[in-house]
């Protein structure tokens, strides 16, 4: 909201496919890190169609838009609210200013 961060969603790794683990080795020796404990990590890592990650980020995206435009609009009315109510109020003790201003001025005729 505005500067601050109300919320995020976070989402697991995924593959569209089978991984070429002899590629996935390749990479993590290029890393120097132990490729048989990436390689065991990298089997835990779900397996999705394009299709299905696709709407999951969609409705990620709608969910997210809903909840932020609700935030928006709902600080909007606090500040709306407030600010109608300093006018009234401002408006309350002009119109009293006025009725006692026009009772002195009677007194006084």
């Amino acid at each position: 909201m505005g500067d601050t961060q109300v919320g995020c969603f976070l989402c697991g790794q995924v593959l569209t496919e089978k991984p070429d683990e002899e590629k996935f080795r390749a990479y993590a020796k290029e890393l120097g890190i132990n490729e048989n404990k990436y390689i065991e990590a990298l089997r835990k890592v779900k397996i999705l169609p394009y299709e299905r990650i696709e709407y999951i980020a969609n409705f990620l995206y709608k969910i997210s838009s809903k909840m932020s435009n609700f935030i928006y609009y709902q600080n909007m009315g606090i500040s709306a609210n407030k600010f109608y109510k300093s006018s009234i109020d401002e408006f309350h003790k002009y119109l009293q200013a006025d009725k006692e201003n026009k009772f002195e001025n009677k007194k006084f005729s």
